[in-house]
């Protein structure tokens, strides 16, 4: 039997080795598919997909505390590579560069 979204993160906040271990591998078998096919949704590279799916790790660490309903954790991580994904793809617009300058001056 699984055990709930809640019980995993107070483990891995608050709890200490085994326990807290355990529950992280936990989280990250449950959730990382589902944050790998959100990346790949915006059609990123691989290597851009986990760098996304990482940062949704890390603020777990840096921002679990502020999750309001634990149970939505999975709903939350992928909020997260959603809006890193679009914020690197709105960063990553490239203008085209096929003007040819030279000939305007």
């Amino acid at each position: 039997m699984s055990r709930a979204d809640a019980e995993l993160l107070e483990a891995v906040l608050h709890g200490t080795g085994a326990r807290r271990a355990a529950a992280w591998n936990e989280l990250v078998a449950r959730y990382t598919p589902k944050l790998w096919a959100v990346a790949r949704a915006f059609r990123f590279d691989e290597a851009t997909a986990a760098d996304l799916v990482q940062t949704a790790w890390l603020r777990l660490i840096e921002r679990g505390e502020q999750i309001r309903d634990p149970e939505m954790l999975g709903a939350w991580l992928a909020m997260i590579v959603r809006n890193e994904a679009r914020k690197l793809a709105t960063r990553r617009r490239v203008v085209p560069v096929d003007h040819d300058w030279d000939r305007e001056i």
